[in-house]
């Protein structure tokens, strides 16, 4: 049910430009193989535009299939008002999620630590707020020792992302975040 932040993903992960052939690694511009794997060819100026703009719609046609899905809940939902609920909810959860997970990816190197401490914060208390949601959901319609197990997990969960946020202190990336 989780949509992954696609905007994140596409925007770190370069495409690879070197082809896998059954003789190897081969280099486009020479024929031969490529010795310094590490070194990919330049990337043309019309390639990297394309990739911007796809990676520009990645996240609005997340955003739609996410936004079909509610509707198509809603409406089965609707004599159900806990489960209408529900699926509102978590669907604004995910929309604010979203745009804090942003404003936080977009910081500046030399932002505060107060502003990094806040987004931290809103994305943790969403992120935990989901949580507890879906396992509510699912608490309901297991049994008492499974629910139990789904309560601890779901514990155990947030505070190791408590602790990965707020407490592990790790060097700063490239960023400085």
């Amino acid at each position: 049910m989780v949509f992954i932040y696609i905007r994140s993903w596409t925007r770190n992960i370069p495409p690879n430009p070197i082809p896998f052939s059954m003789e190897g690694l081969v280099n486009n511009n020479l024929g031969h193989h490529h010795d310094d794997v590490n070194e990919p060819p330049a990337e043309a100026p019309a390639e990297a535009a394309r990739h911007c703009r796809l990676s520009n719609l990645l996240p609005i046609l997340a955003l739609l299939c996410l936004t079909y899905s509610v509707l198509t809940s809603g409406y089965t939902a609707r004599g159900d008002p806990s489960r209408l609920g529900f699926v509102l909810f978590s669907y604004a959860d995910l929309l604010f999620l979203f745009y804090f997970l942003r404003r936080f990816e977009r910081l500046a190197p030399g932002s505060s630590a107060e502003e990094r401490t806040r987004l931290k914060a809103a994305v943790w208390l969403l992120s935990t707020a989901l949580m507890l949601a879906f396992g509510y959901r699912v608490s309901e319609t297991v049994p008492l020792a499974l629910a139990g197990i789904v309560w601890i997990l779901a514990a155990a969960v947030s505070a190791g992302g408590f602790y990965g946020l707020f407490l592990l202190k790790e060097e700063e990336d490239k960023r400085g975040r």
